[in-house]
């Protein structure tokens, strides 16, 4: 083999080396926290009305068993209300809560991810928007997350988001 061929087969080698090491290489913690805090903003949105809230509260507790632990404390700057610690107990306030929306879209930007030992702290900024009576309303708040570490799973034990920016 002349020296081009060999070079160009040891390019090619490589190449395929570098994709298939970028392909089967693990995600970090970080990662696997960013990328479920962005499932978890996507579980809690709707694109239609709620028309039976204990329906959609169930299939709601449902769909956060991914991403939240059985006893949850989320505190939300403006709301006065008890939230209820338990999972399903929680998912139904925030259906019959919800019911008066249209729709509603989360987004998450600016995730940042601080591991420990016992699983991790997040923020990140949450965008919401809404649907509500045709009016469609959006603000923006900081999120914090606090993340623990179950079984080999992360999931959030304690949400707290700030008032509207």
């Amino acid at each position: 083999m002349d020296r081009r061929t060999v070079l160009i087969l040891t390019l090619l080698a490589a190449g395929i080396s570098s994709i298939s090491l970028a392909l089967l290489w693990p995600e970090s913690d970080e990662e696997r926290i960013t990328t479920m805090l962005h499932e978890l903003a996507d579980a809690i949105g709707f694109s239609e009305p709620i028309e039976n809230p204990v329906f959609y509260g169930s299939a709601l507790a449902n769909r956060l068993e991914d991403y939240l632990t059985e006893q949850v404390k989320v505190d939300v700057h403006d709301v006065q209300a008890r939230v209820p610690k338990d999972r399903g107990q929680m998912a139904m306030a925030a259906a019959v809560a919800l019911a008066r929306y249209g729709s509603l879209d989360v987004t998450l930007s600016d995730v940042e991810v601080q591991m420990q030992d016992d699983g991790a702290k997040a923020s990140a900024r949450a965008r919401v928007i809404a649907n509500q009576g045709g009016e469609m309303r959006s603000e923006t708040r900081r999120v914090q997350f606090v993340i623990s570490k179950e079984g080999g799973d992360f999931k959030v034990s304690s949400v707290q988001a700030e008032g509207p920016e």
